[in-house]
């Protein structure tokens, strides 16, 4: 996730730097390798960037425990959980949401 804060340091980079940057977030975000970067100045920014993903990536988490052990705790209080519709991603409704 890129954050609005972060619009002085991308521009301090140059076009091809900050795409190289991009493309290295990426890669780590999806693998969570850190790719090999030959420009020091592209390692540096991405080395900034990469631990703002780790920090999401750790509240992310954080997130989803206490959001199952919420859960599991209105499952376990709740007479009528079972009325509760258990999967929300499904739209049965016909607005357009828009």
């Amino acid at each position: 996730m890129l954050y609005l804060d972060a619009v002085e340091q991308w521009g301090k980079l140059n076009d091809e730097q900050a795409g190289k940057v991009i493309k290295a977030l990426l890669q780590y975000g999806k693998s969570g390798k850190t790719p090999e970067l030959n420009d020091k100045v592209v390692d540096i920014a991405f080395s900034f960037f990469a631990a703002q993903i780790d920090r999401d990536g750790e509240k992310w988490a954080q997130k989803c425990k206490r959001n199952a052990e919420n859960y599991q705790r209105r499952k376990e209080n709740s007479a009528h959980f079972s009325t509760i519709q258990h999967n929300s991603a499904i739209d049965t409704d016909t607005d357009t949401d828009t």
